[in-house]
């Protein structure tokens, strides 16, 4: 029924609903079902205030939402939906801030997946120098998350390269 709303009225003649979505996101998004609920709310949420409201919750809830099992979606889905937009910054800071913690949570390290195949091939390069000079590279490969992180870098630069 959510949902239904969600897709069915407009944005602007639903402003109650959507200030009482935004409340309980970070409820929602740590569902099974609620996450979908979650995404939907993104997927249909066009002004910039909705916008900023979003970020600002998942970035406030970001570790709860990040670590689980259905909240990780929801990040995954924002960073794919929202990439190119300005607000996106705050998340995008959490995650090359917390990039190692964040790696090595059964979870959150499908966000850093998410986050190299959004980067840039030449993006890409500098966050693999970045990682090699503060010496994570190979203690991520130790680490039964991190390993499958650091194998889609390699792997995203190799390929390219191999291309070229």
């Amino acid at each position: 029924v959510i949902q239904k709303i969600i897709m069915n009225i407009q944005e602007q003649k639903r402003q109650n609903f959507n200030m009482y979505l935004l409340s309980i996101i970070p409820l929602l998004s740590q569902d099974m079902y609620g996450v979908c609920t979650s995404k939907k709310f993104v997927s249909f949420t066009h002004t910039p205030f909705l916008i900023q409201g979003i970020i600002k919750v998942i970035t406030n809830n970001f570790f709860a939402i990040a670590q689980n099992q259905y909240g990780n979606y929801l990040i995954q889905y924002i960073l794919e939906l929202w990439w190119n937009k300005i607000e996106l910054c705050y998340i995008k800071k959490i995650i090359e801030k917390y990039f190692f913690q964040l790696s090595t949570n059964q979870y959150a390290s499908h966000i850093s997946e998410s986050y190299i195949k959004m980067l840039s091939d030449n993006e890409r390069q500098i966050f693999l120098s970045v990682i090699l000079q503060k010496g994570l590279y190979f203690t991520l490969l130790k680490d039964k998350y991190g390993v499958y992180v650091m194998n889609n870098l390699s792997n995203s630069i190799m390929t390219k390269k191999g291309k070229l």
